[in-house]
């Protein structure tokens, strides 16, 4: 598992912090993108304490 915060955007909302949380694979590939890169992530969200969002697919947008 790994957990990191990211600022994430929308049409809808301006730029605002999430916790995004990756397991298995997902999480591997969450370590292998570099920060500032441009994600394209796609899951469910959930609260714990805050929203966080479970990826269920990462694209890199560079």
């Amino acid at each position: 598992m790994v957990k990191a915060t990211i600022l994430a955007e929308s049409k809808k909302r301006s730029a605002y912090p999430l916790t995004l949380v990756g397991f298995d694979i997902m999480a591997l590939e969450l370590m292998a993108h570099l920060r500032g890169e441009r994600l394209m992530v796609t899951g469910r969200m959930e609260w714990n304490g805050g929203y966080s969002l479970i990826a269920d697919h990462i694209v890199s947008m560079s």
